[in-house]
Formats: C-alpha cells, structure tokens, sequence
C-alpha cells in the first residue's frame, strides 16, 4: 500500500481557476527530504471501527504535470510539492467484511 501512494497517476485534471487542463498528472506521497519508508521512524497505526489508520511524519506531497496555455497553445512541463506535517492513510473494509 504504501509503495502505491508513492505513484498515483491521474490522466487529465482540469484547473478551472486558471481555463485550462493538466495531462500527463503523476501525483504520490513520499518520505521528504529524499528518505526512503524505512527511513520514517514515526509511524502509528489506530484501529478504529472497520478502518485501519496509518498516521506519520515527515511526509511530502509530490507531482508533475503537463499544462497548455489556453491562449497560445504553449506546453509546459511542471513539478511540485509541498510537505505536509501530519499524513493519514485510512483504509477501510468493504460491507462484507464489516
């Protein structure tokens, strides 16, 4: 699970602010500062009703995009982040195991 959030992709995201679209969207969570998992010391899991709760530190929030200028057609690769300071990742049963 924690190898997926690292590399979630979305095809097109449309940026409504701004009249144009992103393509070609790679989004994740990883470690900051160029850590690995086995990196993050602090990582605490909660069971709570059907949901597991996986809350840790020292994570960012990371991607890269493609995005068109609307007026001239010019394309443009970006990347971003930005840390966050508490991350939790909930995973819950289906109905029929709950």
């Amino acid at each position: 699970m924690i190898s997926r959030i690292e590399n979630v992709q979305d095809k097109d995201v449309k940026l409504e602010d701004i009249g144009t679209s992103m393509t070609d969207v790679h989004v994740g969570i990883r470690p900051m500062g160029g850590k690995h998992w086995y990196d993050i010391t602090y990582f605490e899991a909660f069971l709570e009703e059907n949901q597991i709760i996986l809350e840790g530190n020292e994570l960012e929030f990371q991607g890269s995009g493609r995005i068109i200028d609307p007026t001239t057609g010019a394309s443009e690769r970006i990347s971003f982040h930005a840390p966050m300071s508490t991350c939790q990742i909930v995973a819950s049963l289906g109905e029929e195991y709950a």
